[in-house]
């Protein structure tokens, strides 16, 4: 496979690149191998680099990354509540450039030796329901998400801690979850909102997080301040 500029445009096609498909793939040498030509090739019609954010994904205040947790993971936080659905060009492009971000974080914490509590350079996700409602559902959305993960950027989230799970939100993730596959639905862990904040006193470092969580550190931003 042709990679021209990898390490400098786009990250190497290195071991942690392959075993995290062999992974994604349930150790399929073949399927992983395609999921490798997949990448190359999208990596070309995206003109080179990552994905560029724009103004206006910033500012709806969907996706914040505030931190990284206690084992070095960025901590992707979602806030459902900011989505307004019927924009999935700007959700798939808002979608890949937090992830490209991510992965350019993750390149820059390289040193010479594998990380011992983030080898994979995987992300944890954060699913804040609180204040969503039945307008800010989106399937295609959701759909959008799990084809990225799967074909763009498979096994990159280690962990993923949905907050504040109401009897809707159980319902909405009961639907979801027979598209998921069944190594993602393992990842994720649902949290009622009387045990929010211990669960991410465990994640996520005291100084890092908001008081609101019992942390000391500051609010993570909305988009007022985005904007």
């Amino acid at each position: 496979i042709g990679w021209p500029s990898g390490g400098a445009l786009h990250e190497p096609l290195d071991d942690i690149a392959l075993s995290s498909r062999l992974i994604a793939t349930e150790l399929d040498v073949s399927a992983a191998s395609q999921l490798v030509r997949e990448y190359a090739e999208f990596r070309r019609t995206m003109g080179g680099g990552g994905v560029r954010p724009t103004a206006e994904w910033f500012e709806c205040g969907i996706v914040y990354v505030p931190c990284v947790d206690r084992l070095g993971r960025p901590v992707i936080n979602i806030r459902p509540r900011y989505h307004k659905p019927g924009n999935i060009e700007l959700f798939r492009l808002g979608l890949r450039s937090t992830l490209d971000a991510v992965k350019a974080h993750l390149l820059h914490e390289r040193t010479s030796t594998f990380s011992e509590t983030n080898p994979l350079d995987q992300y944890a996700m954060v699913w804040d329901f609180q204040g969503a409602g039945w307008s800010n559902l989106d399937w295609e959305a959701f759909h959008c998400t799990i084809h990225e993960g799967a074909h763009h950027y498979p096994n990159m989230g280690s962990q993923i801690y949905v907050l504040n799970v109401s009897p809707p939100v159980r319902w909405i993730w009961n639907a979801a979850s027979r598209f998921m596959h069944p190594r993602i639905r393992r990842k994720c862990l649902l949290i009622p909102p009387a045990e929010v904040n211990a669960c991410l006193q465990k994640v996520i470092p005291l100084e890092s997080l908001p008081e609101k969580y019992g942390g000391t550190g500051a609010p993570w931003l909305g988009p007022q301040e985005a904007q």
